[in-house]
């Protein structure tokens, strides 16, 4: 029995003997693999000259094109098929970007919110990351009717193509409530439960509509009338806007006097003044 397990051990070990020789194998194989990578000088596409940023200091680039823009127009290809990773690669054959030239702005890609960033041995795969992970209608559903105070619209725009069209087919089948918020104007979506739909009859919903609500200003008023009080942090002072009083356009009389002439010798103030060329018509005048 003893001479099986010794056989039996030996078998094992010469196993664990091939198995390390294959890795170290594998590995001197990667190995030649980067260093002939690394002595390959990177040839830049003629295709992607004109999105490249220039160096600081570099003469004969194109136009420098702000960091922004560019990672804007990354999230926008991203953003087409959110589900899939892209390689560098990849990405610049599509945007026109070359990636490999400028490391930093790789680095702007691996650091952004919007970004899925996974390092593999092959090469990095950039993925876009949305906020919530769907990929149906019934996906949309499914949250929707799970969230007790509402999904915001624009959350869900990116989650992958036709998000909208579903969203819209869901409020059209009365299965989903759009409903804007007041304050910053987006979409918020509810789910309409079934459970809760009540049948009110005509006749209610004609007596609801034919009571007229009053004014801010009279509110207060009824409330009071009525016996009621308002809430604290709802009662405020309402005052109507106070008419603005006209302003009077009546001329003010101005007393006009000739001070200054009242020393001169050659104007008799007292007397109408008449032009030279004038007197002797005034004169036939006043004689008829």
């Amino acid at each position: 029995m003893s001479s099986i397990k010794e056989a039996q051990l030996r078998v094992i070990a010469e196993q664990e003997k091939y198995q390390q020789k294959l890795q170290q194998q594998k590995q001197q194989q990667l190995l030649k693999q980067q260093q002939q990578l690394q002595q390959q000088p990177l040839q830049r596409p003629p295709s992607l000259a004109n999105r490249v940023v220039a160096k600081p200091g570099s003469k004969n680039q194109p136009a420098v094109i702000p960091t922004g823009r560019l990672i804007k127009d990354i999230l926008e290809f991203l953003v087409k098929d959110p589900h899939k990773q892209w390689t560098i690669p990849q990405i610049s054959d599509a945007t026109k970007i070359d990636l490999n030239a400028h490391p930093t702005l790789i680095q702007e890609l691996k650091l952004n919110p919007k970004i899925k960033y996974q390092h593999l041995e092959g090469g990095d795969l950039f993925q876009y990351k949305a906020l919530h992970i769907l990929k149906n209608k019934n996906d949309v559903l499914g949250l929707i009717s799970n969230a007790t105070e509402g999904i915001d619209e624009e959350t869900l725009q990116d989650t992958y193509p036709g998000v909208m069209k579903d969203i819209n087919e869901l409020v059209d089948a009365h299965k989903v409530i759009r409903i804007q918020n007041s304050d910053t104007k987006h979409n918020i979506l509810f789910y309409n439960d079934d459970r809760f739909t009540v049948q009110v009859y005509p006749e209610f919903q004609a007596l609801w509509s034919s009571v007229k609500i009053p004014d801010d200003v009279d509110l207060e008023k009824f409330m009071t009338n009525a016996g009621l009080s308002m809430m604290a942090q709802e009662k405020k002072t309402h005052k109507r806007p106070a008419q603005k009083e006209r302003k009077s356009t009546a001329r003010k009389l101005t007393k006009i006097t000739n001070i200054h002439l009242a020393n001169s010798t050659d104007i008799d103030l007292s007397k109408d003044y008449i032009p030279a060329n004038k007197i002797d018509q005034y004169a036939t005048n006043k004689n008829t």
